[in-house]
């Protein structure tokens, strides 16, 4: 388990970024995270980024990752919220939502944060809440990957959606989430780049 204790206001969610090392990097000049959590499948490209930008990070392995290069699950602990992390590759896919259900109960975890199918989603289901930023990797997404934010403010914790190539743009436009309509503590708010962030061009 990992206990964070310094402040973190803004986490960057990705996963499935198969080697797509640019996207990686242009969102974290984008978004300027306290924090990186990467949910496996391009564990490595999580890996050069933190030690490029001194970007915090918390990763799983996934199954395209070399084995034992993270572990399988984590829990992490930010303040009052506990988040159980998991690439999602080793629960049955019929079975998915229950059986990570349980192993959050298990873990007295009310997030679970997954990637693996390549599509994001968002949901709550019997009190646990579910996150899947969907894969940030040109080639598997068509050309428009996209993530999640944690914005923690106190005990709330909010959720955004974004598509990498609506960010270039400039455009307000939201990614469709799956059952956002069911889960009340969603809110969708523009993202704001701050100023302060360390930038790359090479």
């Amino acid at each position: 388990m990992s206990k964070l204790c310094f402040q973190i206001k803004k986490i960057l969610v990705v996963s499935d970024t198969h080697g797509d090392f640019a996207s990686l990097k242009k969102v974290h000049n984008l978004c300027c995270p306290d924090l990186l959590i990467h949910l496996g499948d391009g564990v490595w490209e999580a890996m050069r980024l933190a030690q490029r930008y001194f970007v915090p990070l918390e990763a799983v392995n996934g199954n395209g990752d070399p084995p034992g290069a993270y572990p399988d699950e984590n829990i992490l602990e930010i303040g009052k919220h506990r988040l159980l992390l998991c690439h999602g590759h080793h629960y049955d896919s019929q079975d998915f939502y229950e059986a990570t259900r349980k192993r959050a109960q298990k873990e007295k975890a009310t997030w679970i944060l997954s990637g693996h199918t390549h599509r994001p989603d968002l949901r709550q289901v019997r009190g646990k809440n579910w996150l899947n930023p969907g894969a940030l990797c040109l080639h598997l997404t068509g050309g428009n990957p996209s993530f999640a934010l944690l914005n923690i403010k106190e005990k709330d914790l909010t959720v955004e959606f974004k598509c990498l190539r609506e960010l270039q743009n400039n455009s307000d436009t939201e990614l469709p989430v799956a059952d956002v309509g069911e889960f009340g503590g969603v809110e969708a708010k523009d993202l704001i780049a701050n100023s302060h962030c360390k930038k790359d061009t090479h």
